[in-house]
């Protein structure tokens, strides 16, 4: 498989077409009666989740079928590739079961550990962002950057929590608290990916979140990035997109964030040492 830039392009191109099927699909049974079932507590998949991420993977195997697949519900598809592409084929399935707006298709592209391409389709919210390394990001046909925002105090910030915050001390409140105390604004939407595509556009001057999954964050994190933006874990180190814990932002704030992120986790250490 070639990586020059036209071949990145025609792969955009197919990915986008992909994703708008997908996203035809979810629109169209978004208010239909659902069958929903628990992968844990408050971790839950639909039926319109597997038959988006069919439609996907079917797709994909036509057009790419040297790529090993990634995905969200079915799992690995075809080892041994150096090109592997992350497919969520709902990002904020609850938000999705409950017919709240902020919900996309997500479908992100690594090869030999960088990524490389990226689609995300939010159409309830008019989203159709797309990017390839070196190529910048775009919503449609409009070139996206990230904010100017130059200090935490003047920030509007995102976040998320973990699946298994029920039963697990290490839940984000603490940073949560933190953040909410320096920044002018937080919001929760309840997709990663929604999350990335508006840092990217500049809506969101950063984003955190803990315990996420790759087909979360490979294409959100690559649109950060070719938007000028910058993307590491909690403590400024490379992002490991097998197990992320993500610090994605404008880089004008991220020093701060990163820090601030550091000693909320330490003091919640130590309070819980002291326990």
């Amino acid at each position: 498989m070639t990586l020059g830039t036209g071949e990145l392009r025609d792969m955009v191109r197919v990915l986008r077409e992909i994703s708008g099927r997908a996203a035809d699909l979810l629109v169209e049974q978004l208010h239909q009666p659902r069958d929903i079932e628990y992968k844990g507590e408050v971790d839950l998949v639909t039926d319109v989740d597997t038959r988006a991420e069919e439609l996907i993977t079917r797709h994909l195997k036509k057009n790419f079928p040297d790529c090993t697949l990634v995905a969200e519900e079915s799992g690995l598809h075809k080892e041994g590739s150096p090109t592997r592409i992350y497919i969520d084929p709902i990002d904020g399935t609850t938000n999705y079961a409950h017919k709240h707006p902020a919900f996309a298709v997500s479908i992100g592209v690594e090869h030999e550990g960088a990524l490389i391409a990226g689609v995300i389709r939010a159409p309830m919210l008019g989203l159709d962002m797309w990017s390839y390394r070196g190529g910048g990001v775009w919503d449609d046909d409009v070139r996206c950057r990230v904010s100017n925002t130059d200090c935490l105090d003047r920030a509007l910030i995102t976040t998320g929590f973990p699946y298994d915050r029920r039963s697990v001390d290490d839940d984000n409140t603490a940073e949560l608290r933190a953040v909410m105390k320096r920044a002018q604004g937080i919001r929760r939407c309840g997709s990663a990916a929604v999350d990335l595509c508006l840092v990217a556009k500049g809506v969101y001057d950063g984003f955190w979140e803990c315990r996420l999954k790759p087909w979360d964050v490979a294409a959100g994190a690559l649109f950060v990035a070719e938007a000028g933006g910058v993307v590491t874990d909690y403590f400024e180190g490379d992002l490991n997109l097998s197990a992320p814990w993500i610090l994605a932002t404008n880089g004008r704030i991220h020093a701060e964030l990163s820090g601030l992120l550091a000693r909320a986790r330490a003091a919640r250490r130590h309070g819980d040492e002291l326990a």
